[in-house]
């Protein structure tokens, strides 16, 4: 079982350390102009929550999953309608981190996580903070992806699994780039220490095995040619 940044016992000590982090850390953040943060984003069951993880272990803070997307978009402009958009901006970034939980480390400033990352939000977060020191696209052959996707969403309709979120996030990879990353059979910790260099693996880095199955038999050939475009 991995334990993650999140998931430690939540002892006083563990506690008061947060709260330490945050008086410090915060204070730091809001005063920069353009934060050292890296980006991790792909379809969902890709691998994305180790890779964060990972890359978690040596930022000040770090945010998986928070889905901000409709929460970063300012409204839309109409005559004779005012709205402060630099002090929405910095609002927003600053609510985000403040309350983020503390990473592992002071390498960079923040570790982002967004499964189906959409281009808007990905704008958004350029707007408040710059481009990302580094992005990296997870993914995996969609047989495996679809065995594990069906278990983990069992009320979600396999079309939106297999179109919204396995192809329509590969072909944001052409837009939003970075590197990409296949999660697949034979993964190691040296693969992601080789990848995710200067910063490499944190201090203790969880135990992982690739355990994925395959079910081709909910595979669309649409699938298979977005899945080889990456390849």
């Amino acid at each position: 079982m991995t334990t993650t940044l999140d998931s430690r016992p939540q002892t006083l000590a563990w506690k008061l350390l947060r709260l330490q982090r945050r008086c410090f850390r915060v204070p730091l953040l809001l005063r920069k102009a353009r934060l050292r943060w890296w980006l991790v984003y792909g379809p969902a069951r890709c691998g994305t929550t180790l890779m964060h993880q990972l890359i978690a272990g040596h930022a000040r803070i770090n945010v998986g999953d928070w889905g901000l997307r409709h929460c970063l978009q300012h409204p839309m402009d109409r005559p004779g309608v005012t709205f402060d958009r630099r002090r929405f901006d910095r609002d927003v970034s600053r609510n985000v981190l403040v309350n983020a939980p503390p990473g592992g480390g002071r390498a960079i400033d923040v570790a982002f996580k967004q499964a189906n990352l959409h281009w808007d939000e990905y704008q958004a977060l350029v707007r408040l903070w710059g481009e990302p020191e580094r992005k990296i696209f997870c993914y995996r052959d969609p047989a495996s992806f679809m065995a594990s996707a069906v278990k983990k969403f069992p009320d979600t309709p396999r079309e939106d699994l297999q179109e919204r979120n396995y192809i329509g996030t590969i072909e944001r990879l052409s837009r939003i780039g970075g590197d990409a990353f296949e999660y697949r059979d034979g993964l190691s910790l040296d693969d992601y220490e080789r990848l995710l260099q200067p910063l490499g693996l944190p201090a203790n880095p969880p135990e992982f095995r690739y355990t994925g199955h395959e079910a081709p038999d909910l595979v669309t050939d649409a699938m298979w040619k977005s899945y080889e475009s990456l390849k």
